[in-house]
């Protein structure tokens, strides 16, 4: 008895594993193979009557290939209304980025791969506020904290989010200049009307500016990058199980920064 027992009870769980497994690995999309990214940026910030405006361009290597995939061009402006804040508009146009509704596959059902959108462009609109705080108490007395938020609208999938990040920099002077900056944040994307998760994308990182003049710094960061992909609604409407993927990477980024002042 206690055999046949075990028998079923082996049955059982190997008929769980095979309903299970159709929906979180044989039906479900299967993250790219790459581990690292590559981007570059470049800034120009001009400041004037109390505004900021900034232009920036970016580029980013991706997948096992690393291939160019995602490209942007951001343009806007901050304004400092008090000495400790800043608040900003932006918008930004860009072409490869991957949604949940991206997976397709072919042949129907299977494989499942990435649809391209190295061509396809997009815009997002981003209210921002970023409260700076000097931590002159620490060692060095020039410490600063930044909590970033943000709000994000994109207006191909009408997608909105809230992107927040606490920042802590070190500043290095010389003569009472900065000669290198040195900064730790963790930055994460909360979805309001997409996804499945509490965060859809997060990165601790660390940074480090080194100001090659008074208007050029030269910029050097790295960050490990999860990103949780789940059932979007095209998918569930097709009859499909629910599922989430996560994946995880490394980003290297370099970047030149530009600040100008008529």
């Amino acid at each position: 008895m206690t055999t046949i027992k075990a028998t079923l009870s082996l049955a059982l769980i190997l008929g769980l594993i095979e309903v299970a497994l159709p929906v979180f690995a044989d039906n479900a999309p299967v993250p790219p193979n790459g581990i690292l990214e590559l981007e570059g940026h470049t800034s120009v910030i001009l400041q004037t009557g109390g505004f900021d405006f900034l232009a920036d361009v970016t580029g980013r290597l991706e997948d096992a290939g690393l291939t160019f995939q995602y490209r942007a061009v951001t343009l806007g402006a901050y304004y400092r209304p008090i000495t400790n804040l800043k608040v900003g508009v932006f918008d930004r146009l860009q072409a490869g980025v991957r949604h949940d509704d991206d997976w397709v596959s072919s042949p129907n059902p299977l494989p499942w791969s990435w649809r391209s959108t190295t061509g396809r462009l997009e815009n997002e609109l981003m209210l921002d506020a970023s409260p700076r705080f000097l931590l002159d108490f620490l060692p060095g007395r020039s410490w600063v904290l930044m909590l970033k938020g943000r709000y994000i609208y994109n207006t191909y999938e009408n997608q909105m989010s809230v992107m927040v990040r606490p920042e802590l920099t070190f500043f290095w002077l010389v003569d009472r200049e900065p000669l290198v900056d040195f900064q730790a944040a963790y930055e994460a994307y909360f979805p309001l009307n997409f996804g499945t998760t509490l965060i859809y994308e997060s990165y601790p990182w660390l940074g480090i500016h080194y100001h090659l003049a008074s208007e050029v710094m030269l910029e050097l960061a790295g960050s490990f990058k999860t990103t949780v992909w789940s059932s979007s609604q095209q998918w569930l409407a097709a009859g499909n199980s629910p599922y989430q993927i996560t994946y995880s990477r490394w980003l290297v980024s370099f970047g030149v920064l530009w600040t100008l002042s008529p």
